[in-house]
């Protein structure tokens, strides 16, 4: 039996599983490689993963006011995490495609961003429920 990692623990792991999905999206490697925001175009990854870490943030504060009063609320009879709600595939998406805009002045149109969102969502529903099998994988 798994159990749900502390609030803080639970922010940094996202923060590690996020960096190496973004290490892993074409579309913002190319950029970074590229130097389409120029010289600082590296730190335009950390400023989007930051970014990302922000709205889920900003997200749990606003469902449930804090971390770690959402991590306190226990699961749902039907397996449900209170936290997996906080974010969804379709709305990190649209945040990625204003972050990529913003950094690098881009429009995707390889549809990433979605493969991304959902990789990012994916891998925050295993980390609220304990679970960093996906965690080291991106890590690898």
């Amino acid at each position: 039996m798994s159990t749900s990692a502390q609030p803080p623990q639970l922010i940094v792991q996202l923060a590690r599983g996020v960096d190496s999905i973004l290490d892993l999206w074409p579309a913002l490697r190319l950029a970074i490689s590229e130097q389409w925001a120029g010289p600082d175009s590296a730190q335009r990854k950390v400023d989007i993963q930051s970014y990302i870490i922000d709205v889920f943030e900003d997200a749990i504060r606003q469902d449930h006011g804090s971390v770690e009063a959402a991590a306190a609320m226990s699961a749902s009879a039907s397996g449900a995490h209170p936290l997996d709600s906080v974010m969804d595939e379709e709305e990190l998406a649209d945040c990625l495609i204003a972050a990529m805009q913003e950094a690098f002045d881009v429009d995707l149109e390889d549809d990433s961003d979605q493969t991304v969102a959902r990789d990012i969502i994916r891998l925050w529903k295993q980390l609220v429920r304990g679970n960093q099998a996906m965690l080291h994988e991106v890590e690898k």
